[in-house]
């Protein structure tokens, strides 16, 4: 399996050395470039090509890392949330259990009542 990695990488490898030398042979030519304030006579068509291309690509890259950036800080503050909950939560399976008259919990609503027997 490892020689058949192998022979695959070489081959893309070596494809990319025949497009990289055939390609500007291929695209010769000379094209001018009308932009919105200046005009570019005389650029050759495979340079033009290659720079809209990495161009592209890396702003492709910035907007694809902004959105992790912006993933990865509401990533953050959900796990934050997560730990305080959790932490509420073991806070309230540590209260001591109601076993007579009332118990405080520290709320607004007041204590908790027992249940009176009903007198028959």
């Amino acid at each position: 399996m490892l020689m058949l990695r192998r022979v695959v990488l070489a081959a893309i490898v070596i494809a990319l050395i025949v497009v990289v030398r055939l390609f500007p042979d291929q695209n010769d030519s000379r094209v001018d470039i009308d932009l919105l304030l200046t005009t570019i006579e005389g650029a050759s068509l495979w340079l033009v090509l290659v720079v809209t291309f990495v161009g592209g690509a890396l702003l492709a890259g910035l907007l694809s890392s902004l959105l992790l950036i912006k993933a990865g800080l509401l990533r953050r503050r959900y796990r934050k949330a997560i730990a305080d909950l959790e932490a509420e939560v073991h806070h309230l399976r540590n209260l001591p259990l109601a076993t007579g008259d009332t118990v405080d919990l520290g709320s607004d609503v007041g204590a908790v009542q027992p249940a009176s027997p009903q007198e028959g």
